[in-house]
């Protein structure tokens, strides 16, 4: 009891062995990592998306996902060798989080980036409800346009453009808004449930914020598509 006779409430789950190897393991694998075009340690990013994850519903399993979810995509690391270290839950949703497949085999960085943003935005539309790397998924991509909304914001007040902005990305203005906007519809229809509604919400004010009130440049990067937007065109 509190002082005021309350119950006090109790957490919904406890950090255990699994959370702080998972958080170790991330550390260790994108060491001397940054966010692009900064000096951020990458770390922060996981962090960011694992916090997220636990304010929006996600278990104990989902917040150690949320700090690997990037080790099979950018690093090294394996399906296998993740299930060897911290459990085949964690490193089955990392490796659904990813475009690539998580064997180690595959060479999905080679592929054009339309074709992975494709693929992945087919693979979303077929995920169950239930599927717990749809929360971790989104939570990543939340942090990722939130700061991706903010940096561009301080470039165009500081006299830049959108397209100077994407330029230390994959692909430009149009695709990227197309992609985004592809998301949101995946998520939305997903993630129903009371404690995810709010994240969707504010992936929604983040892509808004990043593409809203003003012109969308068309995208000049080479990767599969037609001159100014994927194939399909904008979302």
């Amino acid at each position: 009891m509190t002082g005021n006779g309350k119950k006090k409430s109790r957490p919904r789950w406890r950090a255990d062995r699994r959370l702080a190897k998972s958080f170790a393991l991330a550390a260790r694998l994108h060491a001397g990592q940054v966010r692009k075009g900064t000096d951020i340690p990458y770390i922060s990013h996981l962090m960011a998306v694992s916090s997220m994850v636990t304010q929006y519903g996600g278990s104990d399993v989902q917040a150690a996902a949320g700090l690997l979810h990037d080790s099979i995509e950018d690093t090294k690391q394996t399906h296998r060798t993740l299930s060897r270290i911290v459990g085949k839950r964690v490193a089955d949703i990392v490796r659904d989080c990813s475009d690539d497949d998580g064997t180690g085999t595959s060479n999905d960085k080679a592929r054009l980036w339309t074709e992975r943003k494709e693929a992945y935005l087919e693979k979303l539309k077929h995920k169950s409800p239930s599927d717990p790397s749809l929360l971790v998924s989104l939570c990543d991509k939340i942090h990722n346009c939130e700061s991706s909304a903010d940096d561009l914001a301080a470039a165009l007040r500081n006299g830049g453009s959108a397209a100077g902005f994407w330029s230390k990305f994959n692909a430009g203005d149009a695709c990227q808004q197309w992609y985004y906007e592809g998301l949101y519809s995946a998520f939305a229809g997903k993630l129903l449930g009371a404690e995810a509604q709010p994240a969707v919400i504010r992936f929604r004010t983040a892509i808004d914020r990043l593409f809203g009130d003003r012109t969308i440049e068309p995208c000049s990067k080479d990767h599969g598509h037609a001159p100014t937007q994927p194939r399909g065109g904008a979302r």
